[in-house]
């Protein structure tokens, strides 16, 4: 990742505060070079769309050192004349799930021209990040019946849509899964949705059949 923001803070030998900055070069690296003995902490800033991943998982050569919420190393105390290349930070890429949600009004299971969006409807997504976090987010549908939840960590989810007063869910997976209802008739929830890093799923949708009398 090019362009983050590395931030040296800590003392050296002589008892001198450091603080120094650079950003990572195109490949993704930085160097902190010409530095006295001492007492220094590393610290990796956010990067938009994106979470830092777990901290000292695996061997340490390769793996991320920057706290998940702060963004910082540990302290490493640097002897004279030594090179520490290990001081790492790694981040996951976010994605989103979302769509529509619409009045099937010929009940065929799938979006038709003209067919409108329902407005207001209760969406809930649930499920697990790859950091093993249970995500429980809500939302409501806005004018056009669209809705989105941004900013997702890779991780499996399913998505739940609400009843609704005078209409029954239309009939799910049916047709192209494009345009297609994802919500079960009964529960309104999802199939579960593997989300990768990056990912944007912008199919997961729900019809809804308005009801009418006779008398």
């Amino acid at each position: 990742l090019a362009g983050v923001l590395v931030t040296l803070t800590g003392t050296d030998v002589f008892g001198n505060a450091v603080t120094l900055t650079q950003t990572t070069g195109a490949g993704g690296s930085y160097l902190f070079s010409s530095l006295l003995p001492g007492s220094y902490v590393v610290t990796f800033a956010p990067v938009a769309g994106y979470v830092r991943t777990k901290a000292d998982f695996g061997a340490d050569a390769t793996d991320s050192d920057a706290n998940v919420g702060t963004g910082a190393t540990g302290t490493y105390v640097l002897a004279a004349g030594q090179s520490n290349l290990t001081v790492d930070a790694g981040y996951v890429k976010l994605g989103s799930i979302g769509d529509f949600v619409w009045s099937d009004t010929n009940g065929n299971g799938q979006q038709d021209m003209g067919e409108p969006g329902l407005a207001g409807v209760l969406v809930t997504l649930t499920g697990t990040d790859v950091f093993g976090n249970a995500v429980n987010l809500t939302q409501t549908t806005g004018s056009g019946g669209s809705y989105l939840f941004s900013s997702l960590v890779p991780g499996s989810y399913v998505v739940t849509f609400a009843p609704v007063a005078g209409y029954v869910r239309t009939k799910a997976d049916f047709g192209a899964d494009a345009t297609d209802s994802d919500a079960n008739v009964g529960t309104g929830a999802t199939g579960t949705y593997v989300l990768a890093a990056g990912q944007s799923n912008l199919t997961v949708d729900a019809g809804y059949v308005k009801l009418g009398s006779i008398g």
